[in-house]
C-alpha cells in the first residue's frame, strides 16, 4: 500500500502551517489528533505530524472523519457540511464527510451545532432537525 508521511522540516519554526488531505472516489477515513492526522482508504495511507492545522476534504463516497481532542479545553463546532475541533495550538477541520465523530476527554470542552440555515441548535429537540440533512453528524461525550 502506498504511504506518504509529511512533517515540517527540521528546525522549522512553529507558525500557522496547514496540511490538507483530499479523498479518493472510494470510501476513505480521515482521523486527526492535536499533533498529527491521517487519511487512508483502499490502497493508500497518508500521515502527517507537526502541523498546527489539518483539513480533511471528502468529495463523495461513504467517507468518515474522526476528530480527537487534547487534554486541555477544546471547542467543537459543527455545521451541516463541516466540523471543526480546536484547542490550544491546533485546529482540525473535516469538510463534506458523510459522518463526523468527535470525542471529548478531559478539560472544559464545548460543542456547538448549527443547522442548514446557520441557526444554533440547543438541546436534543433541536439536534433532531439535523436528521433530514445530507450529512449525519454525531458527537460523543461533549
Amino acid at each position: 500500500m502506498p504511504a506518504t508521511s509529511i512533517e515540517p522540516g527540521p528546525g522549522h519554526p512553529r507558525g500557522n502551517d496547514t496540511a490538507t488531505f483530499y479523498d479518493t472516489t472510494g470510501n476513505d477515513i480521515f482521523a486527526a489528533w492535536p499533533t498529527h492526522a491521517v487519511m487512508y482508504g483502499n490502497g493508500y495511507f497518508n500521515d502527517t505530524a507537526g502541523f498546527e492545522s489539518t483539513v480533511g476534504i471528502s468529495s463523495g463516497g461513504a467517507d468518515q472523519a474522526y476528530l480527537n481532542d487534547s487534554a486541555g479545553d477544546d471547542t467543537y463546532t459543527s455545521w451541516w457540511n463541516r466540523a471543526v475541533l480546536s484547542g490550544s495550538g491546533y485546529s482540525t477541520e473535516a469538510r463534506n464527510f458523510v459522518r463526523t465523530w468527535a470525542g471529548a476527554s478531559t478539560g472544559n470542552d464545548t460543542a456547538t451545532f448549527y443547522d442548514l440555515r446557520q441557526r444554533q441548535l440547543h438541546g436534543l429537540a433541536d439536534a433532531r432537525r439535523l436528521d433530514g440533512c445530507r450529512i449525519l453528524q454525531r458527537h460523543c461525550r461533549f
